[in-house]
């Protein structure tokens, strides 16, 4: 097991106009109506221009057994987001369009070494109907599988989301991709927001979605199936929030003629505590990947972490408490 160490020193910086800096990496289902203060009288249309950098310096140890590991410590650009949400509120229209010019685009497995560039991440619209108890979204975003998946990057509790979901990168161990999915090309129907039943304090959220599966800026799909993804969250008050999702899909992969296939079924559970100033937040995630025309052996890939954060009453720092994370990511499994 590689021993890695890291520092990370993170810095945030939001355009002036957004609403918060921790709303610019929005959930796919979530184009929230703006504050009536906030629009012009006699117009219901709104548009909001938000963006942030995250920046650092990363240290990771060296490992004698591979060189690679600890040889490229310095200074990390991580996200450089700039994004347009917007829409009609009376009409139930909303939009979202944003890309990051700190993409890490590198075609070598373990090579440290590569570019950023540009890439688009959003681009979507959707037409919430019955007061958001149905919407309907289509275009590119983020697929409603995982909780902290659909966090954005100002709500996590970390300067990044947990290695299960994240993998592990080159040049801080074996890289290896993490559970995640992350955003794709399709359509979701889904609650706009979480459906009350009267006065009781129980409320459900859905989100049904169909889409390539070959991931994000792809110009078309990688064969005639489609993903299909699936997440239901159940919320007891604003105390406490039950989810679990379920994706699968069947790829093909590799270059003409020589394509294969390979089949992803996963799922993932998570629970969410808010209870007087206390964040509690577990996730547990499962996928298992098949390779029906080159039959080698089933790849499984397993993770979860818990996080614990206070929330002091009197301070605007939020003090983490604890933390543990796994992730059991074969590195012999084919890629």
């Amino acid at each position: 097991m590689l021993r890695i160490g890291r520092i990370l020193i993170f810095s945030l910086i939001s355009l002036p106009g957004t609403l918060l800096w921790a709303q610019s990496d929005q959930n796919p289902e979530q184009i929230e109506d703006q504050d009536a203060a906030d629009l012009d009288e006699g117009s219901a249309w709104w548009a909001d221009l938000y963006g942030y950098v995250r920046a650092g310096f990363e240290h990771v140890q060296h490992d004698s057994d591979y060189l690679y590991v600890g040889a490229n410590n310095g200074f990390v650009l991580h996200n450089a987001r700039l994004g347009l949400s917007g829409g009609n509120v009376g009409w139930g229209l909303g939009f979202q369009i944003s890309v990051d010019g700190a993409e890490d685009v590198r075609e070598n497995i373990n090579n440290p070494q590569g570019d950023l560039d540009v890439r688009l991440r959003d681009a979507f619209v959707r037409e919430d109907l019955f007061e958001g108890m149905l919407g309907l979204q289509m275009g590119q975003f983020k697929l409603p599988f995982s909780a902290e998946e659909l966090m954005s990057t100002g709500d996590l509790m970390f300067v990044s989301r947990a290695v299960g979901l994240s993998g592990v990168p080159a040049g801080r161990g074996i890289e290896q991709e993490g559970v995640v999915f992350d955003r794709d090309l399709g359509m979701m129907l889904s609650s706009g927001q979480p459906i009350s039943f009267g006065s009781s304090p129980l409320a459900l959220g859905y989100y049904i979605a169909v889409s390539n599966g070959n991931g994000a800026n792809e110009f078309l799909n990688d064969n005639n199936q489609l993903a299909l993804t699936g997440r239901l969250e159940l919320y007891l008050s604003e105390m406490l929030r039950l989810g679990g999702g379920v994706h699968t899909t069947e790829r093909t992969v590799g270059e003409q003629p020589n394509h294969h296939d390979e089949k992803d079924f996963a799922y993932s559970v998570d629970l969410l505590v808010n209870w007087s100033g206390l964040e509690l937040f577990g996730q547990y995630t499962s996928m298992v990947t098949s390779y029906p025309t080159m039959g080698t052996s089933d790849r499984e890939q397993m993770a979860y972490h818990v996080g614990r954060v206070r929330h002091p009453r009197d301070a605007t720092l939020n003090v983490v408490h604890a933390i543990h994370s796994i992730a059991r990511l074969p590195s012999d499994a084919p890629k």
